[in-house]
């Protein structure tokens, strides 16, 4: 009987082991918050640096696509630049050629005045363009010297001041800096050619013509009078020289 009460009896722990239990207990858990402090002290704030990151790595992620939309709205740019400048030559060139269009319909407008004139007074024109040492020219000066104010005098003056105009017109219309002197055959601008070989058959030495360009040469521009003198024309006025 004694030996069965002894087997139920459950067994009793000793003050000693319970004490050295909850001591063990309680360091394991003191140790782990160290560790735990420790940890979050070493890693930081996990949320800020999570998003630190995660901007940092937005922003390598889309810098290629930044260099290519900036390079594409380079190109689109240099287009838009090319394009511009293609138009405003085309205007210039549509406006050159309506500017040039336009002078060729004014000298033509002048040439046909200028025409109907010299129909109308052909011996008056004939007069006035005529070399010094020509009879006609001669009696043209004679005729203005012995009366300047008459209304033949005045007529022959005023015709000769309609052709010299009309002649400094058409030379404006070559830039004295691409043409500084009258066009010669071997010249590539026929045009020019033209004109240059009419001033030469119109402006004869000693004419009445030559007399009032040389008188009134101060009154025109060094552009028209110097491709006249330059080439030779007008050297004298036959007003100096005595008439038959």
């Amino acid at each position: 009987m004694a030996s069965d009460d002894r087997a139920t009896e459950e067994p009793r722990s000793s003050p000693d082991a319970s004490a050295n239990a909850s001591d063990h207990a309680s360091a394991s858990a003191s140790d782990q918050q160290e560790r735990v402090e420790v940890h979050v002290d070493i890693a930081g704030p996990p949320a800020s640096g999570t998003k630190f990151q995660a901007a940092k790595h937005g922003v390598l992620a889309s810098k290629p696509y930044l260099e290519i939309g900036s390079m594409i709205a380079t190109i689109a740019a240099l287009v838009g630049v090319t394009v511009q400048s293609c138009e405003i030559r085309k205007q210039n060139e549509n406006l050159a050629f309506q500017l040039e269009q336009g002078a060729r319909h004014d000298i033509f407008s002048k040439v046909l005045d200028l025409d109907r004139t010299a129909l109308e007074n052909p011996v008056l024109f004939r007069q006035i363009v005529a070399h010094g040492a020509d009879p006609m020219s001669r009696r043209l000066f004679a005729t203005v010297q012995r009366d300047p104010n008459g209304p033949e005098a005045e007529k022959a003056v005023q015709y000769a001041g309609l052709i010299l105009d009309f002649y400094d017109y058409v030379l404006s219309a070559f830039p004295y800096e691409d043409y500084p002197t009258l066009g010669k055959p071997s010249d590539d601008d026929k045009d020019y050619v033209a004109w240059s070989n009419q001033i030469r058959i119109t402006f004869q030495d000693g004419s009445f013509l030559c007399d009032r360009l040389l008188t009134y040469a101060h009154t025109y521009s060094i552009t028209y009078t110097g491709r006249i003198f330059g080439d030779g024309l007008c050297p004298y006025s036959s007003s100096d020289t005595s008439a038959d």
